[in-house]
C-alpha cells in the first residue's frame, strides 16, 4: 500500500454551530474554534472536519447551503475562515471542509434562476420531470414536489428544500470544481463528502444510490481539483460495501481516500423502519463486519474508524451501560483506535458527552421530527414513538459542547439555539481537565500511544481476530514484524473471564484480574 500523510491524521468533527460561541448569537461560531485550537492541539488531534459551515437557511442545520462560496454570518465571515484555516496549520492541524454537492438549497442562486421557466440556464442544473415516480425522500414523503409555474416536478432526497444537483449536466460539474478550487486555493486541506452515493442517481430508473455514472463523476472530481495534492476526502455513503469501498478508495482509479460506511450501524435497524425502530445491540454481528474490514485482502482500502458523528446518537449512550460511563467511554475509543484505518472523534466524545430527553416541541431536526409524526400515523403507542425517537434522534449529537459548569455548559453567554444537557455541570471539559483519571486524559493517552512507536504497526501491521465467538468480547492482535499488541475489550457490563498476557501498555482500569472488569479495555505489547 501507497503511504500517505493523511494515513496519520486523527480527525475530530466540530458541529460548529454548538462548538463554541464568542460572538454572544446563541451560535457557535469560527472564532470560537480558533479560541478552542490549543485545547485540540493538546488532545492530539491533526485534522479538524468542520460540518457545513457555508451560508444557508439552515432548514437542515447548514446541510441546505444557499452560497458554497459564502461564510453564513452565524458564523463569522470568509475571513475568519482564512483565519481559521491559518492558525490552525501553525499548529499542525488541517481543517477539512464539509462538501454538500447532491443538493443545494431552494434559495441557492442557481435553483431560485431555476425557477423561472424551462428556458432558463440554470434550469438543467436541478432534475425536472413533467411526471413523477414513486421515489421517497429520506426524510420521509415524497422524493417530487410540483412547480405549479413550470407545471413539472423536481427532485429532492431530502426535504423540498433541497433541490438534487443534476450531475448529468458538465456544466453543473464544473461548477461545484470550480468552488472546491476556491476552497483549495484558500488553504482548505480536505472534503468529508456528503451523500456521495447520491451523485450518480437515475430517478426515472428509480435509482438513488450508486449509479452507472457515480465514479466517472467522483473520478472527474479528482482529476479537476484535489488529485494532486495529499489532501485527505472522505466520502459518506450508506450504501457502501466491500467491494463499492474498494472502487471508492483503490489509488489506481483516482477518485477518493476513504468512504464512511455505516453496515456496522444500520444492521440493528429495522427493514421498514430504520433508525426508529432498532434491535438490540449483537457483539458478534459488530465484529463480522469491523473485522471483515480489516481483512489484509480488504487492506487495499482505507478505513475510517468512528463510533459517533452529527448524523448519530451519542456513543457511550448507544453502547455502554450508563452506570459505567466513564470506562465505558473510554474503552470505546480504545476499541477503535489501534484498528488499522483513521480514527474519527466527534466532539464531545472525549469528555463522555451523553443523549439526553427532548420534549417533541423541543426537537431541531426535520428528520426526527417527520419521523414522530409518520410512527403516530402508522399506529405506534406515543410512549414507544417517543422512546424510538429519543434513542436515535440525530438532535443527540447536535447539543452544545459542555466546557465548563457554569450557565449554559460555558457555550456562550446567551441562550443557546439548542437545549444543553443538563448533566453538564458534571460532565465538561474544566472537570475533566483537573482529572489524571478522566476520559480526557485517556484518549490523550491513546493518541500518544497511536502516534508512537506503535504507529507504523497500527497502520500497516497485519490483523488478527481474537475469541472471535465470544458474545461479550471484542479482541484483536496487530503484529509488524517482530512488534505485536493485542487489544482486548468487555463490551458487557459484567465481569468476563479473559485469558491475557504480556506487557500492559493501556488500560481504563487500575488493575487486571483473570477477569476483565464491566468495559474493560486492556492493550498488551508481546
Amino acid at each position: 500500500m501507497k503511504k500517505h500523510s493523511w494515513h496519520k491524521d486523527i480527525v475530530y468533527q466540530i458541529y460548529p454551530k454548538s462548538f463554541n460561541d464568542t460572538s454572544g448569537n446563541g451560535y457557535g461560531d469560527i472564532n470560537g474554534i480558533i479560541e478552542k485550537l490549543d485545547y485540540l492541539e493538546e488532545l492530539g488531534v491533526t485534522c479538524l472536519w468542520l460540518s457545513p459551515v457555508f451560508k444557508s437557511p439552515m432548514k437542515d442545520n447548514g446541510y441546505d447551503i444557499s452560497d458554497y462560496r459564502k461564510i453564513d454570518p452565524i458564523f463569522g465571515s470568509n475571513e475568519d475562515m482564512y483565519n481559521l484555516i491559518s492558525q490552525a496549520r501553525t499548529k499542525g492541524i488541517k481543517i477539512m471542509l464539509d462538501l454538500v454537492v447532491n443538493h443545494t438549497s431552494d434559495q441557492h442562486f442557481w435553483f431560485q434562476e431555476a425557477i423561472k421557466g424551462k428556458d432558463n440556464p440554470y434550469r438543467d442544473y436541478y432534475i425536472w420531470r413533467d411526471n413523477k415516480n414513486d421515489l421517497k425522500s429520506i426524510f420521509l414523503g415524497d422524493a417530487w414536489t410540483y412547480d405549479e409555474k413550470s407545471k413539472q416536478y423536481y427532485f429532492h432526497m431530502f426535504a423540498k428544500e433541497q433541490p438534487d444537483l443534476n450531475w448529468e449536466n458538465p456544466i453543473l460539474r464544473n461548477e461545484i470544481y470550480d468552488m472546491m478550487n476556491f476552497w483549495i486555493n484558500h488553504g482548505a486541506e480536505g472534503f468529508r463528502m456528503d451523500v456521495i452515493e447520491f451523485l450518480g442517481k437515475e430517478p426515472e430508473n428509480m435509482i438513488t444510490s450508486d449509479g452507472k455514472n457515480l465514479h466517472e463523476y467522483i473520478h472527474e472530481m479528482n482529476q479537476q481539483t484535489f488529485g494532486k495534492k495529499d489532501i485527505i476526502t472522505v466520502g459518506e455513503s450508506w450504501s457502501a460495501t466491500d467491494e463499492t469501498s474498494k472502487l471508492y478508495t483503490n489509488p489506481n482509479r483516482k477518485e477518493l481516500s476513504m468512504i464512511f460506511r455505516f453496515d456496522q450501524i444500520t444492521t440493528f435497524w429495522d427493514d421498514k423502519y430504520g433508525k426508529w425502530m432498532t434491535r438490540d445491540f449483537d457483539l458478534l454481528e459488530y465484529k463480522n463486519i469491523i473485522f471483515s474490514r480489516q481483512k489484509k485482502e480488504n487492506h487495499k482500502y482505507w478505513n475510517t474508524l468512528f463510533l459517533g458523528s452529527h448524523d448519530l446518537p451519542r456513543s457511550v449512550s448507544q453502547y455502554v451501560d450508563p452506570s459505567f460511563r466513564k470506562v465505558g467511554a473510554k474503552m470505546l475509543f480504545a476499541c477503535n483506535a489501534f484498528l488499522s484505518g483513521t480514527p474519527f472523534i466527534y466532539q464531545g466524545d472525549e469528555i463522555g458527552m451523553t443523549n439526553l430527553h427532548f420534549d417533541i416541541d423541543e426537537y431541531k431536526d426535520i428528520e426526527a421530527i417527520n419521523a414522530h409524526n409518520m410512527l403516530l400515523d402508522e399506529g405506534f403507542d406515543k410512549d414507544i414513538v417517543e422512546k424510538n425517537i429519543l434513542k436515535s434522534s440525530r438532535d443527540n449529537a447536535r447539543t452544545p459542547m459542555q466546557w465548563t459548569d457554569t450557565l449554559y455548559a460555558g457555550f456562550s453567554d446567551e441562550k443557546p439555539w439548542t437545549k444543553v444537557n443538563p448533566n453538564y455541570t458534571i460532565i465538561n471539559v474544566t472537570k475533566e481537565q483537573n482529572s489524571k483519571d478522566s476520559i480526557l486524559a485517556f484518549y490523550k493517552k491513546v493518541i500518544r500511544l497511536r502516534k508512537s512507536e506503535f504507529n507504523d504497526l497500527v497502520l500497516y501491521g497485519d490483523f488478527e481476530a481474537l475469541n472471535r465467538e465470544h458474545k461479550s468480547i471484542l479482541s484483536y492482535q496487530r503484529k509488524q514484524g517482530e512488534k505485536v499488541i493485542k487489544v482486548y475489550c468487555n463490551f458487557s457490563s459484567q465481569e468476563t473471564q479473559c485469558s491475557i498476557s504480556g506487557n500492559i501498555i493501556l488500560n481504563n482500569y487500575d488493575t487486571l484480574d483473570q477477569n476483565l472488569k464491566p468495559y474493560q479495555v486492556v492493550v498488551v505489547k508481546i
